[in-house]
């Protein structure tokens, strides 16, 4: 579920956003509090975490709690094999 789910991506070249915002240098969105650009997807990311080789995408605002999910399944799944 983790990787079907749109990490936070931030719309790129988003127009709308405060003026106290800035910009990606990479991709051009509006940049705010907490967003990075992840260098493997080549987008922003809001609040992101990190890029997981294993969902194949990023973990951020959008999917994190279905992340923390899987790992507990996978944690209980190690321990009671």
């Amino acid at each position: 579920l983790a990787s079907s789910r749109d990490p936070g991506f931030v719309p790129l070249r988003d127009s709308s956003g405060a003026s106290s915002c800035e910009r990606c240098n990479q991709c051009r969105s509006t940049k705010s509090f907490g967003t990075h650009h992840c260098s493997v997807c080549q987008r922003c990311v809001r609040e992101m975490d990190h890029h997981c080789p294993f969902t194949g995408q990023c973990i951020g605002q959008g999917n994190y709690h279905l992340f923390l999910r899987w790992v507990f399944v996978s944690w209980c799944g190690t321990v009671y094999a």
